[in-house]
């Protein structure tokens, strides 16, 4: 089926359709099929094992249209960005051989450990569970100040500010509720699925944020009517980050923006080549930014590209600098943490874990914190990479921590959200969900936001 037709026609004419319907890549439909043809094809055949949704039943080409986290909630994140890769409609987007997917597919694969590491002198931590996504129980400890729940899963960030906490869900609205009492007070429906996290710009009172329709938009934080919006030629799942009076935010159509923040003027775009999911990290000097292909750049704030290095996978990490060491953190599918000099790009430590990491990385204190696909949140030295502790959750950790006074708190894709102490890695509480956490926390007027993939949002008291 995936390609092996075409050595059985020996006429050397193009045909319209060599495979099965639904699994054939879009090029098939030419008559022209490649080994990258069976990257498409292995991908079809994981989307339906994973979702149980026979892809013969439905249009050519609509997988993006079934998301494998909305039909499968309990599926590895790390696992549905490879099938979302090998499905892409540009054979230059996809793995680039059969190797290459299987080398990435290897190091997903999970191999829990039912007892956390820890530093030496600390207690044992860490959930033990037999099940994820039971009813809900924070163990009599933690009880949520609110809970607001939108109509669909929820996988960006939230944001707070005056009074009202900002959140969006793929069921393509953002939302406005009060921080007070959790009440709706606005949502603003765009025509996609939100994966961008919203930003506010104080200074001119808007709500930013992208939407898988290839818009980003600025609406008012006061009643959530549209400032302005800005076309891409792409989903936009990176968030977007506000500098110099400018919003840099990236896009699937591999390129990353720069806008005027009072209207959504640009300024520049800078095309890396493939889609740009992360987060840009703005210095005085540069804009640095990561992109699907392994890619991470420097530019100059007038968008001319002053540096450039690659590593071997999808950079899915957001980039963070440390403003007085010069150092740029950042996170990579092939299981490293990197330190690279922010200047030039100069790698200057590597520190491998067990698995993808999509987690941004946090700084605090001299210590760098960020989770990993191996299933455990882990604390460094910042200038060296020496590990001070790591923390087992049992399953993969996608979203970032936040690090607020002697406390790091994260979620987890077991639907645990953790406060751990910073400095050994102690667990001081936990709280349920009923989904996957793949977002970050924010911290706000003495509570902690928390979002959920089983929709909701959760209000939490900032104790450590």
């Amino acid at each position: 089926d995936f390609g092996i037709a075409k050595q059985f026609i020996a006429d050397g004419k193009k045909h319209t359709m060599i495979g099965t319907e639904g699994y054939s890549a879009p090029e098939q439909y030419k008559g022209e099929v490649t080994p990258l043809s069976d990257i498409y094809g292995l991908g079809a055949t994981l989307h339906h094992i994973l979702t149980r949704r026979d892809p013969r039943l439905e249009p050519p080409f609509s997988f993006n249209e079934r998301p494998i986290m909305e039909l499968n909630p309990k599926a590895n994140p790390a696992l549905v960005q490879i099938v979302d890769k090998a499905l892409d409609a540009k054979l230059d987007n996809r793995f680039q051989s059969c190797g290459e997917m299987k080398a990435i597919l290897e190091q997903v694969r999970y191999r829990p450990v039912m007892n956390p590491v820890v530093a030496a002198g600390a207690a044992p931590g860490g959930p033990q569970r037999t099940s994820f996504f039971d009813d809900l129980d924070t163990g009599g400890s933690i009880e949520p100040r609110w809970k607001f729940t939108t109509e669909d899963e929820i996988r960006c960030s939230p944001a707070a500010h005056k009074g009202l906490a900002f959140i969006g869900s793929y069921d393509t609205n953002m939302w406005a509720v009060n921080l007070e009492d959790g009440k709706q007070v606005w949502k603003y429906h765009t025509e996609g699925g939100i994966a961008s996290s919203p930003i506010v710009d104080t200074a001119n009172n808007l709500v930013m944020f992208g939407s898988e329709d290839m818009l980003f938009r600025a609406v008012d934080i006061r009643n959530g009517r549209i400032g302005w919006s800005f076309q891409t030629k792409g989903r936009i799942r990176s968030t977007g980050r506000l500098a110099h009076d400018h919003v840099f935010f990236g896009s699937d159509d591999g390129k990353v923006y720069a806008l005027l923040a009072t209207n959504g003027r640009p300024l520049w775009e800078y095309d890396l080549g493939s889609p740009v999911r992360v987060r840009p990290f703005v210095t005085n000097d540069f804009v640095i930014v990561g992109s699907d292909e392994g890619d991470i750049v420097g530019l100059e704030l007038s968008g001319k590209r002053k540096w450039g290095t690659r590593v071997k996978r999808s950079i899915n990490s957001s980039p963070y600098v440390d403003m007085k060491e010069n150092l740029c953190f950042f996170g990579a599918f092939d299981g490293f943490m990197y330190a690279i000099d922010a200047g030039s790009g100069y790698t200057i430590w590597r520190f491998r874990t067990n698995g993808p990491i999509i987690s941004s990385p946090t700084v605090a204190d001299g210590m760098i914190y960020f989770g990993s696909a191996d299933g455990n949140l882990y604390a460094l030295s910042a200038d060296s990479a020496k590990e001070r502790w790591k923390f087992n959750a049992e399953k993969p950790i996608i979203g970032s921590p936040a690090v607020y006074q002697n406390s790091v708190y994260f979620g987890g894709t077991n639907g645990f959200f953790y406060c751990l102490d910073a400095k050994t890695g102690r667990e001081q509480w936990k709280f349920e969900t009923k989904g996957q956490i793949t977002s970050t926390p924010f911290i706000t007027d003495n509570m902690i936001l928390i979002a959920s993939m089983d929709k909701t949002l959760y209000a939490l008291p900032l104790v450590g």
